[in-house]
């Protein structure tokens, strides 16, 4: 027997062997390039921007200063933060090392006007691409009734004193502070005063113009309904089919370095004419695939209206029924195969006549609730259209009151007494359940309900869903829309028939031999008819974070960025169209404690003696003065002032706010408990006669204590200092948050 293989036994070996290592070397130049393509397109996606305070639809006392913090985050490092305000860009930070920061933290203090104002963050990362965050609305309430505050006594000030400076009578602060005698007051001493309520500027006077980040001066405010909006001539774009929407969840493409989104529309103006909104953009891109229309309320999550054909560049527009009354945002995003790129976004105010459109679904709501049988709390669990049960309120530690039989069902579907869902098609709406209360410590069913409604009762009428022991109120009403024009145009809400996704978690992983490959996922698992969903969303503290496309889709690539004294509470929703399907249960984690925001208000600077060559007492010919100079409040919260105008330096006293109206006058500085240190500064320089500078105003004070004293801290005090014949002195006041001095 030959124990020896033949030529053609050796040849097939060799060749196999030969295959395996080539289909290794395939392999791994797939993983390869895969991680190469993973890694080019976030280093070609925008940043991600999010407001952390304040909340949206915060109520803050018109005239008061109100902090505003967001953090942007992405893989190419952030260049600088915008603040924009009622449609305009207000206030700039710029990242003083840019190459190293790719999480930026920004922190702005606006002041609040009367009324509604609406408020948005964009980041520009290095590329040049825009991060964008959701609108979100505050409303500035006047205050009516009295606020106090507390100042530290100066040395050799009285009660007297005190009530001039504060333009009070000195009867009022010895009410305030009955233990505070006739005479010289302790230094150091804290008298109770009534606080100073700042007037915020007319709503005719807005805050300063700068350019976008695309270089073109932005568009606001928004223009007022029935205003005029000039339209290009042409028709606007038109709704693309369902059906023609190429999908993106996966391109073949060798070309990596070429994976940017399309360049953002710039330009966005907007109105309402005859409850029809109109939006008309610049079209500055080439490559996109189409453009998205989004809308959200003053407080709510954003709404899709509709996805449109790609523009021929130059101006475009469209329009559409209003889709709600009030206070609304929308903007456009230019949509590519890797990625989108958002307008400006504009406000508009949809007046509360404009009708209901044409119906395509139900709202269901919740009207009353009756319970007999001396009950404190009860909960209900309740399924539409046979979907599984979900518990009624949400939270297993939440309960709908009672008192004197009546449930207080503003608790009722975790704060909101309506459900959405798509009319049903055999034209029966079917709601079932069961209800449980406790009495003290004892806990008893109920009762079950059922009840099936049809079309003829959906007109906003009390239907009834009784048990034993108990009789709900709800009403069922048609809702939707119809573009006028047969071009159906959607609005999201929350289709409690879609299941939710669940079992989030947080995952690292780390490619082997490839160095700066730690990538961080957010991974979730979804059980329902893939087919029927178009995607994801993924929420971060109940406010959209991130939109992503496919219904294969089940996890996100994060950049963990921290938000101090906050929980991550990470939740999905899958998407289907204009619906979603309820939120995820939360994936929580806790971040480290916050730095104390503390508010330096620069108030007026007081020249007392300005003699010198160049400049006289008098000053009766010497002319205007060119001045420059920096305000500072910790050396990275710094805010420097050159100036381009003149100055009539004289004596007299000279409010900062007046010197230039569009930095203003105060700083937001985090005290960290590392370092519960706070320098305060000025620089103040002219050109001499020579044309040397002339230094004045040139002085500092370090504040040291501990971050708890630091929350209630609220002093005034002067800084001085002279030079070259002008002697002034600067007026300081440093606020911590627990004063009335900011939201935090």
């Amino acid at each position: 027997m030959n124990k020896h293989p033949g030529p053609v036994k050796r040849m097939v070996i060799v060749l196999s062997s030969v295959a395996v290592l080539l289909l290794c070397g395939l392999c791994g130049l797939t993983v390869g390039y895969q991680y190469m393509l993973a890694q080019a397109r976030l280093h070609h996606s925008p940043p991600t921007v999010y407001i952390t305070e304040p909340l949206p639809g915060t109520t803050v006392a018109a005239g008061s200063h109100v902090l505003i913090s967001a953090t942007a985050s992405g893989d190419t490092p952030i260049t600088r933060v915008e603040l924009w305000l009622d449609g305009l860009l207000v206030d700039t930070e710029e990242v003083e090392e840019p190459e190293a920061a790719s999480a930026f933290y920004a922190h702005f203090g606006v002041l609040a006007q009367e009324g509604p104002q609406q408020i948005f963050v964009r980041a520009v990362n290095s590329a040049g691409l825009v991060g964008q965050s959701e609108p979100i609305g505050v409303w500035g309430e006047d205050v009516a009734e009295e606020t106090l505050e507390a100042v530290l006594v100066e040395p050799g000030q009285t009660i007297t004193d005190i009530a001039i400076a504060r333009d009070v009578e000195p009867e009022t602060l010895r009410d305030l502070n009955p233990d505070v005698g006739q005479g010289d007051l302790q230094v150091g001493s804290v008298i109770t005063v009534p606080a100073r309520l700042e007037e915020a500027p007319p709503a005719s006077v807005g805050p300063s113009v700068s350019p976008s980040a695309s270089g073109t001066p932005p568009v606001g405010p928004s223009t007022p309904s029935g205003g005029a909006v000039t339209m290009p001539d042409g028709p606007p774009l038109q709704v693309i089919p369902p059906a023609t929407i190429p999908s993106t969840s996966w391109v073949p493409t060798l070309a990596i370095a070429h994976l940017e989104p399309p360049v953002a529309p710039d330009g966005l103006q907007g109105v309402v004419d005859n409850c029809m909104v109109r939006l008309r953009w610049n079209d500055n891109a080439d490559d996109e695939t189409r453009y998205e229309v989004w809308m959200a309320p003053q407080s709510g999550s954003r709404w899709l209206i509709a996805k449109l054909s790609p523009a021929a560049g130059g101006a475009a527009w469209y329009e559409f029924p209003a889709p709600l009354t009030g206070g609304l945002s929308f903007w456009v995003e230019a949509v590519g195969s890797f990625g989108s790129q958002p307008s400006n976004i504009v406000w508009l105010e949809i007046e509360p006549r404009c009708p209901t459109n044409t119906s395509t679904r139900l709202e269901v709501e919740a009207l009353d609730m009756s319970v007999r049988g001396g009950y404190d709390r009860v909960y209900c669990y309740l399924s539409l259209e046979e979907t599984p049960e979900g518990r009624i309120p949400a939270d297993d530690s939440s309960f709908i009151r009672v008192q004197h039989g009546q449930g207080d069902i503003s608790t009722w579907a975790s704060g909101s007494k309506k459900f959405v869902v798509p009319i049903p098609s055999d034209g029966v709406f079917k709601v079932q359940g069961e209800c449980w209360g406790w009495s003290g410590d004892a806990l008893d069913k109920l009762g079950t309900f059922s009840d099936g409604s049809v079309s003829s009762q959906w007109d906003g009428t009390r239907l009834a869903l009784a048990g034993s022991g108990f009789e709900i109120g709800y009403a069922v009403t048609l809702v939707g829309g119809d573009s006028g024009a047969g071009q159906e145009t959607t609005y999201g809400y929350e289709d409690p028939t879609l299941p939710a996704p669940y079992d989030l978690d947080l995952l690292t992983r780390t490619i082997p031999g490839i160095p700066g490959s730690s990538t961080t996922t957010l991974y979730w698992h979804w059980t329902g008819d893939q087919s029927k969903i178009t995607g994801f969303t993924v929420y971060l503290n109940g406010s959209p974070f991130k939109t992503l496309s496919g219904g294969d889709t089940r996890g996100m690539e994060v950049k963990l960025v921290t938000f101090c004294g906050k929980t991550y509470r990470w939740q999905v929703v899958a998407l289907a169209g204009d619906a979603q399907s309820p939120l995820s249960a939360p994936y929580d984690f806790h971040s480290w404690a916050c730095p104390v925001m503390v508010e330096v208000q620069f108030k007026e600077l007081d020249i007392s003696c300005a003699e010198n060559y160049y400049i006289h007492y008098t000053c009766p010919n010497c002319g205007d003065v060119g001045a420059w100079w920096t305000l500072y409040a910790n050396d990275k919260q710094r805010k420097s002032y050159y100036s381009n105008w003149r100055f009539v330096l004289t004596c007299g006293v000279y409010p900062i706010a007046q010197i230039d109206e569009h930095k203003g006058d105060t700083l937001m500085v985090a005290i960290q408990e590392s370092d519960p240190t706070l320098k305060v500064g000025s620089w103040f320089y002219y050109m001499g006669r020579w044309g040397e500078p002339r230094k004045f105003q040139y002085a500092s004070r370090t504040i040291t204590m501990p971050l708890d004293r630091w929350l209630t801290f609220d002093q005034e005090f002067d800084l001085a200092s002279g030079g070259d014949g002008v002697y002034s002195k600067l007026r300081v006041r440093v606020r911590g948050p627990n004063t009335g001095g900011s939201i935090l």
